[in-house]
């Protein structure tokens, strides 16, 4: 019961975009409940980029376009994100051509 509830704390980090944080509670939970078989380091990574991607996307569209790539550059420093910034050169690519 505590490592559900430390999962999903973790879960809840990670969608705030704080990795620290998330990366402790999934540790926790893992140490807890040994049938947990996550990658602790790439689940936060995977949805504090997640978090950051959607981030970056939101400020695209309000045309804050050095905010939208920040947090894209921010997204990439996590582990196994190679399709999603594939995506987003896609679309850095085609927001300097609109200009």
């Amino acid at each position: 019961m505590a490592a559900d509830v430390l999962l999903e704390a973790g879960k809840c980090h990670a969608g705030n975009g704080n990795y620290e944080q998330a990366l402790r509670s999934f540790k926790k939970a893992c140490q807890l409940d040994k049938s947990i078989t996550i990658d602790p380091s790439q689940a936060a990574g995977r949805l504090v980029a997640e978090y950051l991607v959607a981030s970056g996307i939101r400020k695209a569209f309000l045309d804050d376009l050095q905010a939208a790539f920040a947090d894209f550059s921010q997204a990439g420093q996590y582990p196994r994100l190679y399709h999603l910034m594939r995506c987003i050169t896609s679309f850095q690519s085609h927001s300097q051509n609109r200009r």
